[in-house]
């Protein structure tokens, strides 16, 4: 291809937004043409493909990409990243969603589709690199590392819980998603939060609580007990939230 031929398809794809689909401009130069287009620039290097019919420009940010593969919000530590409460660089992105769906890999970065099972909610927009990204409100993301422990590594507990005060109707989001959660959930939070949240948030878990079954912090693994909450907590959890 002549320079000016690589020129001119650079310049089309310029004006293509960082996440597109072959409907962005297949309309106007038509399928096969699009096509033509599409093989080149994957040749080149230029853009990479995300999914069917969708394609990701080199070096797009990653968290706008990480939304718009999988179309929901961003939460869990990277959330806390967008939040300023936490500093260091992401090397996966969590994207909470309403189904099960298949991690994206993106140069050094992981993209992370989390099922909420029925959660999938409690995000609102922010503007990061020229991008509005719709992220997971701080009572959300509380909420979530309880629901889903599995995505919530400790460290990001202890600064979601200790970089920044939640304010008493904060308090009340994260009770009202309590009491539509789980039991498993609502147990993990009340003895996870106990000491940090306010006497008379615990004291609504614990009349919320029930005295049959036990649940597990990291589900199906033992560890020290909690019979006050009735939960099995494996790894030290409220050393790190405490301590560290």
């Amino acid at each position: 291809m002549t320079d000016k031929k690589i020129f001119l398809n650079k310049k089309i794809l310029d004006t293509l937004p960082d996440f597109f689909g072959t409907r962005n401009f297949s309309s106007y130069m038509g399928e096969r043409e699009a096509y033509r287009h599409l093989k080149k620039w994957l040749d080149f290097g230029w853009i990479l493909r995300a999914k069917k019919n969708f394609y990701i420009k080199k070096g797009a940010d990653e968290f706008y990409i990480a939304q718009s593969i999988y179309n929901g919000y961003i939460g869990f530590s990277s959330a806390l990243y967008l939040h300023g409460l936490k500093t260091e660089i992401e090397k996966k992105i969590f994207v909470c969603i309403s189904s099960s769906k298949k991690v994206f890999n993106y140069g050094q970065i992981l993209m992370v589709p989390v099922n909420m099972t029925g959660f999938s909610f409690g995000g609102y927009s922010l503007v990061h690199e020229n991008h509005f990204l719709h992220v997971s409100t701080y009572p959300k993301i509380i909420f979530d590392m309880f629901h889903k422990p599995k995505y919530a590594d400790y460290y990001s507990l202890y600064r979601a819980l200790n970089w920044r005060k939640p304010a008493d109707e904060e308090w009340k989001t994260v009770l009202k998603l309590c009491r539509m959660a789980p039991l498993s959930t609502l147990r993990r939070v009340g003895f996870g939060l106990e000491g940090k949240a306010p006497k008379w948030f615990t004291k609504k878990l614990e009349n919320l609580n029930s005295d049959k079954g036990v649940s597990f912090f990291v589900p199906g693994k033992r560890g020290e007990y909690s019979g006050k909450w009735r939960v099995y907590e494996p790894n030290g959890i409220r050393r790190w939230i405490d301590e560290v």
